[in-house]
């Protein structure tokens, strides 16, 4: 069966009005209707046929009461008829935005059928992949993350051990070193995964909170303080003029983002530099930002920073792996939460991330 096309539809689309697909399929089928017995009077004006015999103009009068008559009849049909779509646009809207999986009916075979059958099987199978998702999330959480975290603990405690030996223990130190770094890179990458599965999931949900700007800022330092240290590197914050400014967020997940673009600005920063962290506001907008002095990102890797495994990512400057995550989880985490996420960067210039909420989601502490 060949494919409708698409140009009368996009032609109607560029009037003005009517704007919906209901108001452009009922003035289609007026004008079909009522053109005949316009297109009759026409005619007869056009031949010149006099007007004044009363049998005339009754039967125009009856020809255009029965247009009437037959235009009121038929627009609830075709109006009826075009409930198909609706309700099956209608469903695709509720599942994306709440999750509801709908039950559209699939006993009927012409084309409206066929659309509701084989979109209500799509949202079918798409709800078994993210409930799978969900699930899958839940084993690897546990049954994964527990035995690497076992590692790490076991690790730690021979790494200690090993202090109270002298050189015959520094093979086995130098071993563990290569376990514990393995285990730790194994669990970055997992944490990454998983958030990337969190952050794609279709009811991924919100839990709204309030913080003050000083207290979300004093978790993440907290948060970040030995990876700075690791590198001799000075976390700032400054919050002159938004420090008891109240923000409404979900807070678990806004501080990952944070976490996530300081963790980064330590990543790529040279050992000994400094981080600064802060907020401020801008027409009608909160900014809160992550300013590093690091290696900055070329123009033609910007666009690709915010994409899963992108191939924007790089080793930082002690060759810090990444995993092409954690841009990604931010940015969806940010847009989540009603806001967004940018960058403004110069190859060795540094780099600074900003993530913007209206001033609406903020109040003075």
């Amino acid at each position: 069966m060949k494919t409708p096309s698409l140009r009368f539809y996009k032609r109607l689309g560029h009037w003005r009005w009517p704007q919906s697909y209901v108001g452009k399929f009922w003035l289609v089928a007026c004008i079909g209707i009522l053109l005949p017995p316009v297109g009759i009077v026409a005619s007869l004006f056009a031949a010149g046929i006099s007007f004044d015999t009363a049998w005339l103009w009754v039967v125009l009068i009856v020809t255009l009461l029965l247009t009437v008559a037959s235009l009121l009849f038929t627009l609830p049909m075709l109006r009826n008829l075009l409930a198909p779509p609706l309700q099956t646009a209608l469903a695709l809207k509720y599942y994306s935005e709440r999750n509801l999986l709908p039950a559209l009916p699939t006993d009927y075979h012409d084309e409206a059928g066929n659309l509701m059958r084989r979109s209500q099987e799509t949202l079918a199978r798409v709800d078994k992949l993210v409930s799978f998702q969900k699930r899958l999330v839940r084993v690897v959480s546990h049954d994964v993350r527990t035995p690497l975290s076992s590692i790490l603990m076991a690790t730690t405690t021979i790494r200690s051990e090993l202090t109270h030996l002298n050189g015959a223990g520094e093979s086995i130190r130098e071993m563990m070193n290569i376990i514990q770094e393995a285990a730790q890179y194994q669990m970055g990458l997992l944490e990454s995964l998983l958030n990337a599965a969190r952050a794609d999931t279709a009811s991924f949900q919100v839990h709204e909170d309030k913080v003050t700007l000083h207290t979300l800022f004093d978790l993440v330092v907290t948060d970040t303080r030995l990876l700075a240290q690791e590198k001799s590197i000075q976390l700032d914050v400054n919050l002159e003029t938004t420090k008891h400014m109240i923000l409404q967020t979900d807070v678990t997940k806004l501080r990952q983002v944070m976490n996530n673009l300081v963790s980064n600005a330590i990543k790529f920063s040279p050992r000994g530099e400094r981080v600064e962290i802060g907020a401020t506001t801008s027409s009608g907008t909160l900014l809160l930002y992550v300013e590093d002095h690091g290696i900055g990102i070329p123009p033609d890797k910007q666009r690709q920073l915010f994409d899963p495994f992108t191939e924007a990512r790089r080793n930082g400057t002690e060759a810090e792996q990444g995993f092409g995550l954690g841009l990604w989880v931010s940015k969806t985490f940010t847009e989540l939460l009603g806001g967004s996420l940018d960058v403004e960067s110069r190859p060795g210039d540094g780099s600074t991330f900003i993530v913007h909420f209206p001033l609406a989601q903020v109040r003075e502490g």
